[in-house]
């Protein structure tokens, strides 16, 4: 049980994270955003940066096949529903609640960071 609430909290963290940056992102942040995919630098920048993050949560799961995978999943959904929110402006996401992208994320986030079993 101990290792269900740990991952719950982590989900919490995660979501809670993401909550944030549909809240606003820094001009700087949407700017790299905009440049990782053309520009040598930032695509670099965001590689570090990301990996990071994914070093990051993989070191929170619980004892699982593929952790730095599973994690890496978790950053780049974020990343992208992150992109579709703030650069794209994708109506879906920018007419739902943060509480309700949470809300629908959170049984993939769970399945992503829970032991398998």
């Amino acid at each position: 049980m101990p290792e269900t609430a740990d991952t719950d909290a982590l989900v919490d963290q995660l979501l809670t994270t993401l909550g944030l940056k549909l809240g606003g992102l820094p001009d700087g942040t949407l700017a790299m955003m905009r440049s990782m995919l053309t520009d040598p630098a930032a695509g670099e920048h965001a590689r570090v940066t990301l990996g990071r993050q994914i070093d990051s949560i993989s070191a929170a799961l619980p004892a699982a096949d593929d952790p730095e995978l599973r994690a890496a999943l978790v950053v780049i959904t974020m990343v992208g529903v992150t992109i579709g929110h703030q650069l794209l402006g994708l109506d879906a996401l920018r007419d739902a609640s943060a509480n309700r992208i949470a809300d629908l994320l959170r049984p993939a986030f769970k399945a992503l960071t829970e032991p398998p079993g």
